[in-house]
């Protein structure tokens, strides 16, 4: 990928949108909501050839962190990143928690007789399901726009 930034707006970029800090040990309380800047886009670190970096929220937190590098080539800069998510179990957890949420509204069904007076909590466990998975996918597209659009990232 290439930026329509030289190397010295880039690492100006880097160094005005990221708050220093090891990514993956950034811990999110409720206490952040008064303790901690969010003025910064991003939360991680850099140096002269690589990042590695994750959004940086208050509250919530991006299951998703970028790892990359830069270079000046041909009179432009190359970027090469990759989206990987934070922890390597998280794919594995969101199909157990898909299993785990359809079996509950299974044994639910199957425990109580009367199906229609378990008709609108089993449809709510299912809309968090869907709605939890949806959000983990709508993640990585919403850090990797971000990133792309800070740092002027085109193909």
């Amino acid at each position: 990928m290439q930026s329509k930034l030289n190397i010295n707006e880039f690492r100006e970029k880097l160094k005005s949108s990221i708050k220093i800090g090891h990514p993956q040990l950034k811990i999110n309380t409720p206490f952040n909501l008064f303790f901690f800047d969010s003025s910064k886009s991003f939360y991680g670190r850099y140096d002269d050839k690589t990042f590695y970096l994750t959004l940086n929220y208050r509250i919530t937190h991006s299951p998703y962190l970028i790892k990359g590098n830069y270079k000046f080539v041909n009179k432009k800069l190359q970027i090469q990143y990759e989206i990987f998510p934070k922890f390597k179990y998280q794919k594995y957890f969101l199909l157990l928690w898909i299993a785990c949420g359809i079996g509950m509204i299974t044994y639910i069904n199957f425990k109580f007789g009367n199906k229609n007076d378990l008709m609108i909590p089993n449809l709510f466990l299912l809309s968090m399901l869907l709605y939890g998975s949806f959000q983990y996918k709508l993640s990585k597209k919403i850090i990797e726009k971000k990133f792309r659009k800070t740092f002027e990232i085109y193909s």
